[in-house]
């Protein structure tokens, strides 16, 4: 089980979780207490899930009184706010604008109304109430954050690939300006999390790219939330092998277009995204520059390190390091290094428990024999949540740091200089 709470009347518990341990949606359950929860549960395997019918992972759940219950769930890499009614197996989408990604559930007033922290294209933060009753969003005030209607467009697309599934994604860019332009192709956490399509303060150097006229590409690749429990499942035991396929081909589709030079093009990513991004540079020379936060480019070493490491080995790949060592190191960058050729960037705290720093410091030092520019950026007293809790200072110095090594690398627009 991820959490459990009781009910508003104290007679039950609301359970999320699943009856395994394998990767995939968990479950939403109610119990009741009073009897020593029986009422609630079935024959086979003692419990009776609310989200049975629902195709989505839940997030966060709140009790909205008699009997219903909201939970947050990504659809299409948003999260909205859904209701289940012990009652009533269908699910009812409160919010289904994709323009919004809901990131704070709040409590349900008598009079059904519950307030929500989201964010848009254009701000880091609102704050909204939510009718858990007749549905839909309506905003309290200005929360600070708002960034106002700035230049960056959010452009949605959706790819189709070679073997005929499907990939959502975002381009972001002014607007304006003459193609091909300079491209950053930014991955996700995760892997079992998914871009919104809104503005996230963690990734500040997007706008700040935007500005100067580059395209940033967010792909919601296999293994995403979002799209289905077997599209979320489908990087099960195969990091970096699914996933950056669909990267590299919505790569190969926008040169296609014209819309990005081929020879202009960066790679980056935090914890899971600063994997693939070294398992990209690793197979691929297409990329002019990299950048790779908290970057667990040595498996075997990142999963023994970190507290939770077994659970994920045995969840996301169903083997230890212990039994099959040599397996991991086959999945891990590090491994491939000797074939890295674009410069790469990489930064962690120096109290990351999940991305050991020691691999990242061999990347390095093994770029750097080889003359292939490269720099480790070691941020001291930040952990494994740096980009979203660190220090604003540190989050500001990684952000500069991003921008600065990517213009570095990956030239400027040419002028025309003979007007």
């Amino acid at each position: 089980m991820f959490d459990a709470h009781f009910t508003d009347d104290g007679q039950g518990l609301q359970l999320r979780g699943r009856r395994d341990t394998e990767i995939g949606f968990a479950d939403i359950y109610v119990v009741p207490v009073s009897d020593g929860g029986t009422e609630n549960r079935d024959a086979e395997d003692g419990l009776r899930a609310l989200t049975s019918t629902l195709d989505g992972n839940p997030l966060a759940v709140v009790n909205a009184g008699e009997g219903r219950v909201v939970i947050g769930a990504r659809h299409g890499g948003a999260v909205h706010p859904v209701l289940l009614h012990e009652q009533d197996p269908r699910p009812h989408r409160l919010v289904d604008d994709p323009r919004i990604d809901v990131v704070s559930l709040g409590r349900v007033s008598p009079a059904g109304l519950m307030p929500v922290v989201y964010r848009t294209p254009h701000s880091y933060g609102r704050i909204g109430l939510v009718d858990t009753r007749r549905g839909g969003l309506s905003d309290i005030d200005e929360a600070p954050g708002d960034l106002g209607k700035t230049e960056t467009l959010y452009e949605p697309r959706i790819w189709t690939m070679r073997d005929g599934h499907r990939v959502h994604g975002w381009l972001l860019h002014a607007g304006c300006g003459a193609n091909p332009r300079r491209l950053l192709v930014d991955v996700h956490v995760g892997p079992h999390q998914a871009w919104s399509g809104t503005a996230e303060e963690a990734y500040a150097y997007h706008r700040t790219l935007v500005g100067q006229g580059w395209t940033i590409l967010l792909v919601n690749a296999r293994g995403s939330d979002g799209y289905g429990e077997e599209f979320m499942r489908d990087v099960r035991g195969a990091w970096g092998g699914p996933d950056a396929e669909d990267v590299l081909e919505v790569v190969d589709q926008l040169i296609d277009e014209g819309v990005v030079d081929h020879e202009r093009i960066a790679v980056g990513g935090y914890s899971y995204g600063g994997f693939l991004a070294c398992e990209l540079v690793s197979r691929s020379q297409r990329f002019a520059a990299a950048v790779a936060g908290a970057a667990p480019c040595d498996l075997v070493a990142a999963l023994s390190s970190n507290p939770e490491g077994r659970w994920v080995a045995r969840a996301e790949f169903g083997v230890s390091v212990e039994d099959d060592p040599a397996f991991y190191e086959r999945l891990s960058p590090l491994t491939r290094v000797e074939d890295v050729r674009t410069p790469t960037l990489l930064y962690v705290g120096d109290e990351d428990l999940v991305a050991p720093r020691a691999p990242m410091v061999e990347w390095v030092s093994r770029l750097q024999a080889r003359g292939v520019p490269s720099r480790l950026d070691t941020l001291p007293g930040a952990d494994h949540d740096l980009i979203f809790t660190g220090r604003p200072s540190q989050r500001n110095a990684v952000n500069t740091a991003i921008v600065d090594w990517l213009n570095q690398h990956v030239a400027g627009d040419k002028v025309d200089e003979s007007h």
